[in-house]
């Protein structure tokens, strides 16, 4: 479902949070009521990885053609270059 390598997206409780979100938007999408969503857990546990497979979701199913949001929120390496950390990015 992604195009970056990251390993496969694993773990029933993580799938069943992506499936939640997946459904929380499409009700949002109908109903036309926002909803705050707030994921909070100890660092590491994956809440960025399961922000990217959220994305991707919506990105390959949520959207009409021709697809606006790109397939993945995750910037590929530019040739000949790299991408700057956040660390990187705060010295200069």
């Amino acid at each position: 479902m992604n195009d970056f390598s990251d390993p496969s997206f694993v773990g029933e409780g993580r799938l069943k949070l992506v499936d939640g979100l997946v459904n929380l938007f499409d009700q949002v999408s109908a109903t036309r009521v926002p909803v705050w969503v707030s994921l909070e857990a100890p660092t590491g546990v994956g809440k960025t990885r399961v922000a990217h497979e959220f994305y991707s979701r919506l990105a390959a199913t949520r959207q009409p053609e021709p697809p606006y949001w790109p397939p993945t929120i995750i910037e590929e390496q530019p040739p000949g270059g790299h991408l700057v950390s956040e660390t990187e990015w705060r010295r200069t």
